[in-house]
């Protein structure tokens, strides 16, 4: 009797549900955890992949031709700016450089002695034998009159008194000469003895010049700092004038170069933000901030791409030349503001994603269930754009409890996140 009973009473209750006759239980509210809708301001980025590129890349070449003498550097190392790489034999530039500061300093003695003037000593020299030569022409003077009256009146030959007349002529011309030198030397050197001799001094201080600096570019040094990547000589190979002896890096900065799509070519411009992702193993991931520096205006006729060079500062070395790099590129300075929710806030189903947004409706508490696009991501939050209803930056969302929600859930708030 009881059994029959059940049987016919489970038809009565679910017939009185179904025609509003019972009154439904009243559920609790369901226990929550919220957090605030929040506001970023993100920029538009697009996601490229670039190769690395060194900085700066020098052939370090031979200036002067000779033999290699030594060698400083492996291929691989690190050197730094100034450092010397390679050493020519230098011995012949160093014996013609010694020739040549001894006759730069024989002209310069010269120049000293002729703008010094003449000597005291030389000087009462050369009047002394003037003077001297002086007496002696006056003697032959008075000798020649003295013959010329006695030739006059037929006491000596002719030929007497021809000799005495060229003995005076030979003492005149005589005079004439030590008067010159004597004027010569209180007069001093002549103006363009001095500048002769300054001439010459200046020809030899530079052909010292010259020779010193051969010596030096025999010398082969760092231009800058960085990493030798390729040895070009031997000790003891002859290397001609220009010819190549390693090639040297610049790698701190480096350069990234990507290739630009076409619908992308306007918004790409000097000095645009970027940022470099380098993924290594064991999850190891490396950021490095970059700006565009170089957008070449000639592309690629298969691919409709165009080179586009990214400044990476690179002090740690994780980027090296060849690698490929992730590149995220920021298309335009306005920032654009979104709304982001904590990814625990989104659930997800076959008919898409919802939150639920917490409402005071009378004087209970409820979750509004808000279909949503989701979008780009940061760190712990995803953007949304509502599809249905509306979302501000002053709701909360539930982040925790929200698989049990329905729509117009009574709720009981928990815990707070994020305020």
């Amino acid at each position: 009797m009881q059994a029959n009973f059940k049987i016919w009473l489970y038809p009565v209750i679910a017939l009185a549900l179904m025609t509003g006759t019972a009154k439904p239980q009243k559920l609790p509210p369901v226990p929550v955890d919220v957090a605030p809708v929040k506001e970023f301001a993100l920029k538009n980025t697009i996601q490229l992949t670039g190769t690395a590129l060194p900085w700066t890349t020098s052939q370090l070449a031979a200036e002067v031709e000779g033999r290699v003498n030594k060698l400083f550097f492996e291929e691989g190392q690190f050197v730094k700016k100034g450092k010397l790489l390679v050493q020519m034999r230098t011995e012949p530039l160093e014996l013609e450089l010694a020739l040549t500061l001894a006759e730069r300093n024989r002209v310069a003695n010269m120049l000293k002695e002729l703008k010094a003037g003449t000597r005291k000593e030389e000087l009462s020299a050369a009047k002394a034998a003037l003077q001297r030569t002086k007496a002696r022409l006056q003697l032959s003077i008075t000798e020649l009159e003295r013959l010329k009256e006695l030739y006059e009146d037929g006491v000596v030959s002719l030929n007497e008194y021809d000799r005495a007349r060229a003995k005076e002529a030979e003492y005149r011309a005589l005079f004439d000469e030590k008067k010159a030198n004597y004027e010569e030397a209180v007069a001093g050197p002549r103006i363009e003895e001095i500048k002769r001799a300054e001439a010459n001094l200046q020809a030899a201080e530079d052909r010292i010049r010259l020779m010193e600096d051969k010596i030096n570019r025999a010398s082969i040094r760092a231009p800058f700092s960085g990493h030798i990547v390729k040895k070009e000589t031997e000790v003891g190979q002859w290397l001609d004038e220009g010819e190549s002896a390693l090639t040297l890096i610049k790698a701190d900065p480096a350069k990234i170069e990507i290739a630009l799509p076409q619908f992308y070519f306007k918004d790409i411009q000097e000095g645009n933000l970027a940022e470099a992702t380098l993924d290594f193993q064991k999850n190891i991931v490396i950021k490095l901030k970059g700006k565009v520096i170089e957008k070449l205006m000639s592309g690629d006729l298969a691919s409709r791409t165009f080179p586009v060079r990214i400044r990476i500062e690179n002090k740690d070395y994780y980027l090296a030349p060849g690698m490929l790099v992730k590149v995220k590129l920021y298309l335009k300075e306005k920032e654009e503001k979104s709304l982001f929710v904590p990814k625990d806030a989104v659930v997800r189903s076959p008919k898409g994603a919802v939150i639920w947004v917490v409402r005071k409706v009378g004087k209970s508490m409820k979750a509004l269930m808000i279909p949503v696009r989701t979008e780009q991501t940061e760190k712990n939050f995803i953007a949304i754009k509502p599809l249905k209803g509306t979302i501000s930056k002053h709701d909360r969302v539930v982040i925790h409890g929200n698989e049990r929600l329905r729509p117009n859930s009574a709720i009981s708030i928990q815990k707070r996140f994020n305020e």
